[in-house]
């Protein structure tokens, strides 16, 4: 529906629905008291009897429906209050046929004409009507209600890509939305799971097409996550539109569980560190380590790690060590330092040597992050040897590395002759090399190395490289 004011002289585009104006703009001339404004349906044109100030007279103009100017046609006699177009115009509705005979126990198909072109142009309306059926004789009359929806403009909300893939650091993604049907579309957008870590940081509304800027906080978790962005356009087809941010989890290096290997022990007390690495987030263990109570027996368990408390320790049998353990209040980390330490007394003569080893045996080994997830270390079982055990003048795998850990200096001793040795911390990178010896028993200095775990590569006359580890302390 369209309509204009005689104070601005402006054209509007009003809707039926609400009464709401568009301002199109100027109608072209000073319209004052009587004015007149029809539809010819026959031509689709809107005509003025309109009467103009600056001209002192009636006159005669066509309404453009864009720009809402007037085009003069002519002039009329004086003021015109009203006027309309004779005839009456096709509706917007027809049946075909109209009247038929219909023979007992029979039908008739009747087709409904439905021509939305034949009404004022608007954006998108709905006409009502009624079909009454009746008869001859009259048996009664059946009315159908119909109901045509005109389309003329039609939004459709598209929302590209469906998913971002992003890296555990924080940082930025974005999405693409834009209006792939016809008309105005206004969108916004809006974080629905995941808030805590997603933000929209630009692009949250707009018309018809746009970027929607994303940020995510880095992910300090092994687990995956992903949170959802709506995106809605009122009236548009495919609205709303839900898009997702998936967000990898943290990847840790291979957590290390090592039984340090104690030599030359002497009969009595003696002290067994156990080492970790890369144990991250821990939240609960079990396991079982294994003894041989001919040579050791168990007196306690010390030394645990910062925040590992209450951890419940079993001797069910000779020879075996039960462990259980769950954090109360967060997860502990332990990048690279004592997990706890064995105590025992040694029994056995110089000589002899014993395993250490981690078992299932009746306590399976199971580790879990703070978060539940069941990961599996790598398990490294400890050799405890007495004072003056004999080895093999041939065997690189006897070749034994004290203190372990060490503080101050490392002791290496190996079956025959040491020709090099390279020690390696855990990014990789060389922090001592000898490639000229010609002993039996090498001594290194490791008060200047930093704490950690580190790989020493031996290498012995005549025989292939040995890696072994070793854990510096402070």
């Amino acid at each position: 529906m369209y309509g204009f004011d005689v104070i601005g002289d402006n054209a509007y585009k009003i809707d039926k629905a609400t009464g709401a104006s568009v301002l199109l703009g100027s109608i072209g001339f000073d319209a004052n008291y009587a004015q007149g404004m029809c539809w010819d349906p026959a031509s689709d044109v809107i005509y003025l009897t309109a009467y103009n100030v600056s001209t002192s007279s009636g006159e005669l103009r066509i309404f453009d429906k864009e720009t809402g100017n007037t085009a003069l046609v002519g002039s009329l006699t004086g003021e015109i209050d009203a006027f309309a177009f004779p005839g009456t115009p096709p509706t917007w509705m027809n049946i075909a046929p109209e009247t038929g005979i219909i023979p007992p126990m029979s039908s008739q198909d009747v087709t409904i004409i439905l021509d939305g072109g034949l009404v004022p142009p608007q954006k998108n309306f709905t006409l009502t009507g009624d079909i009454a059926l009746t008869s001859n004789p009259d048996v009664g009359t059946i009315t159908i209600p119909v109901t045509f929806y005109i389309i003329t403009d039609t939004a459709i909300l598209t929302v590209t890509p469906s998913n971002q893939d992003v890296t555990v650091e924080a940082g930025t993604t974005t999405f693409a939305v834009a209006n792939t049907g016809t008309g105005t579309m206004n969108y916004s957008a809006a974080v629905t799971s995941g808030s805590d870590w997603l933000t929209i940081t630009s692009g949250g509304t707009g018309v018809n097409s746009g970027t929607i800027e994303v940020a995510y906080t880095a992910n300090t978790s092994t687990s995956p996550r992903i949170g959802t962005i709506t995106v809605t356009a009122p009236d548009a087809t495919g609205s709303p539109v839900e898009v997702t941010v998936a967000q990898a989890g943290i990847i840790l290096p291979e957590a290390t569980l090592a039984i340090a290997n104690i030599s030359d022990i002497h009969p009595g007390p003696v002290t067994i560190p156990v080492h970790a690495e890369n144990l991250m987030n821990l939240g609960s263990f079990q396991f079982t380590i294994e003894y041989d109570p001919a040579i050791l027996t168990y007196t306690s368990v010390t030394n645990w790690h910062n925040g590992i408390n209450d951890v419940i320790v079993g001797n069910p049998s000779s020879g075996h060590l039960t462990f259980v353990w769950a954090a109360s209040l967060e997860g502990i980390n332990i990048p690279d330092g004592n997990f706890f330490d064995l105590n025992f007394n040694w029994l056995a003569a110089d000589g002899i040597s014993t395993n250490l080893t981690w078992s299932d045996n009746p306590t399976p080994r199971e580790f879990a992050d703070y978060n539940g997830n069941i990961f599996v270390p790598q398990y490294e079982n400890g050799v405890e040897s007495g004072f003056g055990v004999g080895i093999s003048e041939k065997d690189p795998s006897s070749i034994m590395l004290f203190p372990n850990p060490a503080y101050e200096c490392l002791n290496i001793q190996a079956p025959g002759t040491i020709r090099s040795i390279k020690m390696i911390n855990y990014l990789g990178i060389s922090v001592y090399e000898n490639h000229d010896l010609q002993n039996k028993t090498v001594r290194i200095n490791t008060s200047n190395l930093k704490a950690g775990s580190y790989t020493i590569e031996i290498t012995l006359k005549d025989c292939n490289p040995v890696n072994r580890k070793v854990i510096i302390t402070k």
